[in-house]
């Protein structure tokens, strides 16, 4: 089987004693740590610049530099990358302080058992974040571009909800029918329509409200002026979340 990649752990430990236990922990739970030890903020903060780490694992006091310090500085450079605070003797203030503070997991020096466990799962919590992120931005850069495509569309695009009130009116539909976006807005659609026409739409309504797409064939328009004129008119059904 291929080797597991392995893993890049920032220890933030002023004990090297601990620090090997730390590593020994990894190693059972089947991992290959890479790892780096520091214990001061300015080794941390160039520890974070230089490399990529898949997590930091921090003891709670040391002298000079805190285990809240660490996570801080942690915050600051990357709050996806998981962190796992670690202290001798662990209250149960000490541990909602922690937790409160935005650590991943607190676990005592004497359950190093649950060490490799944690980073599993909290590795797993960041990928599933990060790739959250990534579609929710594809997702904005898709509507932003959708957006722009019907703004310079000449063909007249109107939304409106099922009440007919009139949503959307790109600029195509300001030439087209002569009524400004401001204008028409909250209008309902039936400025666009002669009288007889309107009847004859509803039933069109309904049929789209219920998923069909509908292109109506030749059909009468009006123009905020009163002339008329012929158009194509389609008609699909769009959802909100």
């Amino acid at each position: 089987s291929m080797a597991a990649p392995p893993l890049r752990v920032l220890i933030v430990e002023d004990s090297e004693n601990d620090t090997q236990l730390v590593v020994r922990a990894l190693r059972r739970g089947g991992h290959q740590p890479d790892f780096r030890r520091v214990d001061t903020a300015e080794d941390m903060r160039a520890a974070l610049e230089g490399s990529a780490w898949d997590a930091v694992i921090s003891d709670y006091s040391m002298p000079g530099f805190s285990g809240i310090d660490a996570l801080r500085i942690l915050q600051a450079h990357d709050s996806d990358i998981p962190f796992i605070m670690l202290s001798g003797v662990i209250g149960e203030d000490t541990a909602v302080a922690v937790m409160k503070a935005g650590a991943h997991d607190f676990l005592t020096k004497g359950n190093l058992l649950r060490l490799v466990p944690a980073i599993e799962r909290e590795m797993r919590e960041a990928a599933m974040r990060r790739e959250h992120r990534r579609v929710e931005n594809a997702l904005r850069t898709n509507q932003a571009h959708l957006a722009a495509i019907v703004a310079s569309s000449n063909d007249a695009i109107i939304s409106c909800d099922l009440g007919g009130s009139i949503l959307s009116w790109n600029t195509g539909a300001e030439q087209m029918f002569g009524w400004t976006a401001r204008e028409a807005i909250g209008r309902s659609i039936r400025i666009t329509m002669p009288e007889e026409e309107y009847g004859a739409t509803l039933p069109l309504i309904e049929r789209v409200s219920q998923g069909e797409q509908v292109l109506s064939a030749d059909t009468v328009r009006v123009r905020k002026d009163g002339s008329r004129f012929h158009a194509l008119v389609s008609y699909s059904v769009v959802r909100n979340q």
